[in-house]
């Protein structure tokens, strides 16, 4: 299977078995993408993470999605296979949210001699036969999975088909789960999807193997299983699709508030993935008023649909896109009173107490925001809360990565206030020292086994980082209350 690499500065993408090649050199990533089309060639997204580019964040192309089939949840080739990366999957779960259609692969991108042999990092392939063509159609259909395990065994089926296939019109689904390594066995099973993970298991065993049914809640979603191993290795499934037969989907859905209007906007790309033009009638729904609007699209075209709301009310607002009457997609988001600070809080990092801030919300006119995708680039709210990692949970999400740790530093030099509340992990707490320590505000440590903060009483933002000890949840809330009403010093 012979290819070339696009390595652009906005991302690299692999192009497999074509005669001819376009340089980086006379192209954009449009003109790329137009390339790829043109000669329906299998592509694969490369190491998405911001070294080396993630594609304009994954702008969407609805006829490019139908051959950029793979992307990478995981790359190197170093000895101890470390490969698989929580920025990798934060921006392969960005590019399902986008719409694209991408089976997932881990690689060695090996520079050297030992390719193939230089760790256990491989993209498993699923395909009827060992010949070319078997190959080539089971990556176009997506059928994959990455692990840093070569032995490790994954299979993952909806209504009985195969990962990273399409299902249409479903609205249950039957996800069979099956695991097996006999050298290393399994520790944590999640199933991910694009409205969060929809299960969690502990497996503990050399085989694990699990039936659930899911509910769609709309017309386009995803699911993808991501396991770990005792030994730290990790599997990463493709996706199985569910999706309206319309084929006129919502995606990039996004949900704001404009404090200065007192409103709230909703927009999101709306993408025809029918050859022919279509005439659709769309309905944005806030809660219990909408607006509607007659569209007409050409085939694979993708416009921005924006629309603001001045009737919504304060905490959760159900958001919903019909299209022709069907229910295409649907989020839900709070909204905060449109006055008071702009309150950033984190769930990325396996959270404690991640069901509290509805009702905290309530209670006091504040802005309140979720970070679920780590702190990819310096926050912007007025007050940033961390709660530290919860005792359940899959290790890797509990730690802070470097460039969180220098995005949140330059926060607080910017003159913006954290807020740490202790967890129950008390062996995850390093990378938030790390954090103090950039700060000169001393280090978490654990005394009669509670997590406390020793301050350096003479460190410079002393005042920009707040440690919430609590004895239970109700002194929690009424702690974190007085705090944000300006009660706390």
């Amino acid at each position: 299977l012979w290819g070339f690499e696009w390595t652009g500065g906005v991302g690299h993408i692999n192009v497999y078995g074509t005669n001819d090649w376009i340089s980086r050199n006379e192209s954009s990533l449009q003109d790329l993408y137009e390339w790829i089309v043109s000669h329906k060639a299998l592509a694969q997204f490369n190491h998405p993470i911001s070294k080396f580019g993630t594609f304009y964040d994954f702008e969407y192309d609805p006829r490019a999605d139908e051959f950029i089939n793979l992307c990478e949840v995981g790359n190197g080739n170093w000895a101890i296979g470390d490969t698989i990366s929580d920025e990798m999957i934060s921006n392969y779960i960005l590019a399902l949210n986008r719409g694209w259609h991408l089976g997932a692969t881990a690689n060695q991108d090996n520079h050297a001699a030992n390719w193939g042999s230089a760790n256990d990092t491989r993209t498993a392939i699923l395909a009827e036969k060992l010949t070319y063509d078997s190959i080539v159609a089971a990556l176009m259909d997506r059928h994959t999975y990455a692990t840093e395990d070569r032995d490790a065994l994954l299979n993952f089926t909806g209504n009985g088909q195969l990962m990273g296939s399409v299902l249409y019109d479903a609205t249950r689904v039957e996800l069979l789960i099956n695991l097996t390594d006999l050298q290393d066995p399994f520790q944590d099973v999640q199933v991910v999807s694009q409205s969060g993970v929809v299960a969690k298991f502990e497996a503990n065993s050399d085989s694990f193997s699990k039936r659930i049914t899911v509910t769609v809640p709309d017309g386009y979603e995803w699911y993808y299983v991501l396991a770990r191993q005792r030994d730290g290795d990790i599997l990463v499934s493709s996706p199985i699709w569910v999706q309206d037969s319309l084929a006129v989907y919502a995606h990039s859905l996004k949900v704001s508030e404009n404090p200065s209007e007192k409103a709230v906007n909703v927009s999101f790309h709306l993408v025809n993935l029918n050859s022919e033009k279509v005439k659709v009638n769309v309905r944005i729904q806030l809660e219990t008023t909408w607006k509607d609007v007659a569209v007409e699209l050409l085939g694979y075209e993708k416009r921005t649909i924006f629309t603001s709301f001045k009737e919504f009310k304060s905490g959760e607002n159900h958001v919903k896109i019909f299209v022709n009457e069907r229910l295409i997609q649907s989020t839900v988001h709070q909204v905060s009173y449109l006055e008071g600070p702009t309150v950033l809080v984190d769930v990325s990092h396996e959270n404690s107490f991640q069901d509290m801030w509805t009702t905290i919300a309530n209670d006091v006119p504040m802005k309140l925001q979720f970070n679920k995708k780590f702190f990819k680039t310096v926050p912007t709210a007025d007050i940033v809360i961390l709660p530290l990692p919860a005792e359940k949970g899959f290790n890797e999400l509990k730690e802070l990565m470097p460039f969180e740790i220098s995005n949140l530093v330059s926060y607080v030099k910017n003159g913006g206030k954290i807020v740490i509340i202790p967890g129950d992990d008390k062996d995850h707490i390093q990378t938030y020292n790390d954090l103090l320590d950039h700060l000169g505000l001393g280090e978490l440590v654990v005394e009669n086994d509670k997590i406390v903060l020793r301050y350096d009483k003479d460190g410079e933002y002393k005042e920009n980082v707040v440690f919430l000890p609590f004895q239970d949840v109700a002194s929690l809330t009424e702690s974190l209350l007085e705090l944000l009403r300006g009660e706390l010093p």
